[in-house]
């Protein structure tokens, strides 16, 4: 057999980490792999034999304190050979620079990274809701949407989620927030009266994702997603929400979302930077964080 060898990725890859995620039946587009490409060239790596890739691991640094950790795919064929450990290594060499790093792990993968002194700080669900479910409130007089004000962002509104995001999460996020608000206008939305909050989303190969979503409430956050529902109404969709939230779950359970799968999410280092995890209701994403 020929031996593996671990390089960066190049943008001809792309349709080869297309490939693997349809493997693994994850959501991803060729616009994520390429804007992993855009913001850490060097951070994202495949694995290849004999002339194919048969895994890849993307990091993205989110200024100086925090690196993220993805999109760890080995094709099936090659699973149980070391191929994606030996990845997730030199991933982690690419971003030891960086005082803290993340992940999103799934209950397979956690034991793994546990050994590599990854912590779980919170857990988050994955929630979907098909096509055609319960019709929300939306924009409707009356409706939380209506309450709060909820209107599709604008560029004006930049600094605003800029700022907000920042509280949330403790670190710079500008570069993902504007590739989300420019890839998916239609999928962003903020409270412009008191409580704050904001929404993004974008494609998916199977489905659209929701996230992230930051509020300083909860009647705002459930708002804003009643309104993409209201917009979106023949979509599916998926939202990783935060477990740390009292009843959110119940919450979009009455908007018509079932439960998928759990993540956790994990650090390694020192600890995270500062930031109010109160206000976080989704994430991006595992790939994003």
């Amino acid at each position: 057999m020929a031996e593996t060898q671990l390089r960066v990725m190049a943008p001809a890859d792309v349709s080869a980490g297309l490939r693997l995620c349809r493997q693994s039946r994850w959501n991803q587009r060729a616009a994520d792999w390429e804007q992993f490409l855009r913001s850490t060239p060097d951070g994202v790596l495949v694995a290849e034999r004999d002339g194919r890739v048969i895994g890849s691991v993307a990091t993205i640094r989110y200024g100086r304190s925090l690196a993220w950790v993805a999109m760890v795919l080995v094709d099936p064929a090659e699973r149980g050979r070391g191929v994606g450990t030996a990845l997730l290594h030199r991933g982690l060499e690419a971003v030891a620079d960086v005082p803290t790093v993340g992940l999103d792990a799934t209950s397979q993968g956690q034991p793994l990274y546990e050994r590599l002194g990854f912590v779980v700080e919170t857990h988050f669900t994955r929630m979907e809701r098909g096509a055609g479910g319960p019709a929300p409130g939306g924009a409707q007089p009356g409706s939380a949407a209506a309450s709060h004000a909820v209107r599709s962002a604008v560029q004006s509104d930049r600094d605003t989620v800029v700022a907000l995001d920042l509280r949330a999460t403790g670190v710079p996020r500008v570069a993902m927030l504007d590739w989300l608000c420019s890839s998916a206008p239609d999928a962003a939305y903020v409270c412009d009266k008191p409580p704050e909050g904001f929404l993004l989303g974008r494609r998916g190969h199977a489905c659209e994702q929701i996230g992230p979503v930051v509020a300083i409430e909860q009647a705002c956050a459930r708002a804003l997603v009643e309104r993409w529902l209201a917009d979106h109404p023949d979509q599916r969709v998926l939202i990783d929400v935060a477990d740390a939230q009292p009843g959110w779950r119940d919450a979009l359970e009455r908007l018509g979302f079932t439960t998928q799968r759990t993540f956790a999410r994990m650090y390694r280092g020192v600890s995270p930077p500062p930031a109010d995890a109160s206000l976080v209701y989704a994430s991006i994403g595992p790939e994003f964080g």
